[in-house]
């Protein structure tokens, strides 16, 4: 934890430019037990005094595979933590935004999309905890799930609320590119600073195949863009 002045200002001025410009990225390059990982930790509890909402994961080829975008972005949402809750997940953030005052306003600005529908049926369904409202956080968590069940039990169901399926296929950067860019679009409604996501172990990018590189590269890309 000592001698890292010139990283922790890096990332300082990461989240400077995040509140005024609305992103940035940093890359912690490393020898193997360098302490990569206590760093990302270290910059986690940085992001959570700054008021951000933290999203963390480490690769890896079995669970998290650098070029499946759908495994990368459900460890990301199941480990969310919050500089005003202990609790992990999605939960928190989405009661804060139901219960804001201009959350009818918020509604109106994200008319017809993954989220109006997530946060339309999660306030109908949120005072009656059952197996249902677990599946509809499990599908806007990203977790593979049937469908036809989610929108069958959903409390609301129109062409402006449409529950649309999510994309296992390892091509699908954009999509899940969007929802990370989604979510911290809400959590700032919500009154954080944003979004910090933190994607630890990397270096299994080198066990990729090549055509499995071009995928990574690919997520990897558009999560930088975006």
């Amino acid at each position: 934890s000592v001698g890292l002045d010139e990283e922790k200002a890096s990332l300082h001025n990461a989240f400077v430019n995040t509140k005024e410009n609305g992103g940035d990225v940093r890359v912690v390059v490393g020898e193997y037990g360098a302490g990569k990982s206590h760093f990302f930790e270290l910059a986690a509890q940085e992001a959570l005094a700054n008021n951000f909402i933290v999203a963390t994961t480490s690769l890896d080829l079995r669970e998290v595979p650098p070029n499946r975008p759908q495994r990368i972005y459900l460890s990301l949402m199941r480990s969310l933590r919050f500089p005003d809750s202990s609790e992990v997940g999605l939960v928190p953030l989405l009661e804060k935004i139901v219960a804001l005052p201009n959350y009818a306003e918020i509604q109106d600005s994200i008319k017809e999309t993954f989220f109006a529908t997530a946060l339309h049926n999660y306030s109908l369904m949120r005072e009656m905890p059952n197996e249902a409202l677990d599946s509809l956080l499990d599908w806007m968590s990203g977790e593979k799930v049937f469908i036809t069940d989610i929108r069958r039990n959903a409390a609301f169901k129109s062409k402006e609320f449409q529950i649309k399926s999510l994309s296992q296929l390892t091509t699908a950067a954009d999509q899940y590119s969007y929802l990370l860019n989604g979510w911290g679009w809400l959590a700032e409604q919500a009154g954080y600073s944003g979004l910090a996501v933190f994607i630890d172990e990397s270096e299994h990018y080198s066990l990729l195949t090549q055509r499995g590189k071009e995928k990574a590269d690919n997520f990897f890309k558009a999560l930088i863009y975006t």
